[in-house]
């Protein structure tokens, strides 16, 4: 077996792997994890696999990468959207009512109704409830 397929075989999560070589010196080595590949357990293949690199270069790629990368860009800028929402919201319903409780209220609500938008959401589609009523199966994760 290939000396990084061996080590990475060792990874907690790891159920199975494959080694297809490449021509010149390159190989490449599928990692299949436990569960799903938008899973933790998939998620936490891909952080070891990174955090532990071998002296030649390696790229680690695939879905619950990408996921990782997907949600390392959304939370970076996160802070600043809401920001800038909230300023907005603010500025322009001040300038409409000439009230500074109308544009609090207005962000409450809004903060109240996406929390229960998404706490529905994570209800029904990620926990599975509703599943039979509706005909879907549920995987256990909502993509971003």
């Amino acid at each position: 077996m290939h000396a990084d397929a061996q080590r990475i075989s060792q990874i907690p999560g790891v159920t199975a792997i494959t080694v297809d070589a490449m021509p010149g010196d390159l190989s490449v080595i599928n990692v299949i994890p436990q569960g799903s590949s938008q899973g933790q357990t998939a998620q936490d293949v891909v952080t070891a696999l990174r955090n532990d690199r071998p002296d030649h270069p390696t790229y680690v790629t695939g879905s619950a990468a990408a996921l990782l990368e997907f949600e390392k860009q959304i939370s970076s800028r996160l802070s600043l959207a809401l920001a800038l929402i909230a300023l907005a919201t603010i500025l322009l319903l001040f300038l409409m009512t000439g009230s500074i409780l109308v544009p609090l209220e207005a962000i409450a609500m809004n903060t109240l109704s996406l929390g229960a938008t998404f706490g529905a959401l994570v209800w029904i589609f990620q926990d599975g409830h509703l599943s039979g009523l509706l005909g879907f199966q549920a995987f256990g994760a909502i993509a971003v």
